[in-house]
Parts: C-alpha cells; structure tokens; sequence
C-alpha cells in the first residue's frame, strides 16, 4: 500500500493495487509502528491501513495538524484525547473512541504542560 499527501494538505491518499481511498486528516486517530510496518487507525473503521514507513516522517508531516508522539511507536491525534490518566504507575492517554495509549514519561510532561494552559 502506498500514500501520499494530497495537493489539498487535508487528505492523505491511500493506494491498494488499483483503489485509492482519500482520508481526511482529521479522521485519523493515531499511528503505530512496529519493526517496519506502519499501522494508520481512522475513525469509524475498524480495521487500520498497513504500509512501510517511518514513524518520524508522519511525525513531522501531520504535526502541523496536531499530532504528536505519545510514545515511541505511536503518534496521536490531539483532537482525540478525552483525557489523561495515571494507571499503576504509567500514564494513559484516553481517546474518545475508548482506546488507550501508553504515554511515555519523557511525553507525559510535554504533554501536562500543554494540557495545563
């Protein structure tokens, strides 16, 4: 699967062999990597788009729409975060799906900073 940013900087183009799916920016929830392979979970689907990137390159492509690394393999959607928990020791980072996500805790006092203002 390939993707690329549209000219409309508000979409991201999704190739599977001879489909192509638009997804607005704002419907993506968070990013994951693991090894390789890139996992991009969109709102309202269940199942995530799989590709081979780096998690740095969304990292800084999609910072300008208020994402930002919540630990070392996932990126966030800030728009999603309902809010931020401290569970046995770890902080937790609630999104409004119901999903959790590990905050590091190098993260987690970047991000208590901008919660705070």
């Amino acid at each position: 699967m390939n993707f690329d940013f549209s000219k409309q900087r508000n979409k991201i183009i999704f190739t599977t062999g001879r489909k192509k799916e638009w997804i607005s920016v704002s419907n993506i929830l968070f990013i994951t990597v693991d090894l390789t392979l890139c996992s991009v979970f969109v709102q309202h689907k269940k199942d995530p788009y799989y590709f081979v990137k780096q998690l740095k390159e969304f990292e800084i492509e999609l910072s300008e729409y208020g994402f930002f690394k919540a630990n070392g393999n996932t990126i966030v959607n800030g728009y999603f975060v309902e809010c931020l928990e401290k569970v046995n020791k770890k902080y937790i980072l609630k999104l409004k799906d119901e999903k959790r996500i590990t905050l590091s805790r190098r993260q987690y006092s970047k991000i208590r900073k901008i919660m705070s203002k």
